[in-house]
């Protein structure tokens, strides 16, 4: 009987997280234009802040500019789909026990083309395939990082389960 409630458990618990990064994703995605443009730009000019730009003319300023704010909603981009692949997989290793890693990589993928879909009918949004991308690029690291975890643990616990 306890073994029957851990696994509903479980698959509960770890869907917490993965719903949250999704509903976290979707709420940026429903930015309009200028809100993202404003979530971002907090981040941007904190960045900028940091870098001495006495030296520069006005030109080599807007470049920096145009630089950082890219740098910034890509590394965003990445970073929110690294969290979704990591609780994905998660996810999926508390109740399927094969090729989690490569179900995990195909929803990862729908969801960031969902995501750009969802784009096009967001006011200033647009759809783009480079965020897919980059957002199925965040996927895969954060499935690999759970599964590089989930097989060092297992040398650790198995090493340890050797030990005279």
């Amino acid at each position: 009987m306890i073994t029957r409630k851990k696994s509903i458990v479980l698959p509960i618990i770890t869907l917490i997280p993965l719903l949250l990064i999704a509903l976290v994703i979707f709420g940026f995605s429903a930015q309009t234009g200028e809100q993202s443009d404003q979530t971002s730009n907090s981040i941007v000019y904190w960045i900028i802040s940091k870098i001495d730009t006495s030296h520069m003319d006005a030109r080599q300023f807007e470049d920096l500019e145009y630089f950082v704010i890219h740098g910034v909603r890509k590394t965003a981009h990445f970073l929110e789909y690294a969290a979704f692949g990591f609780f994905l997989e998660l996810h999926l290793m508390t109740y399927i026990t094969r090729k989690t890693w490569l179900y995990a990589g195909i929803i990862g993928l729908l969801y960031a083309a969902g995501d750009e879909i969802h784009q096009l009918f967001v006011s200033e949004r647009a759809m783009q395939l480079s965020d897919v991308f980059i957002d199925f690029g965040g996927a895969v690291f954060g499935i690999g990082a759970l599964c590089l975890l989930v097989h060092i643990v297992k040398k650790i616990v198995d090493k340890r389960g050797k030990s005279p």
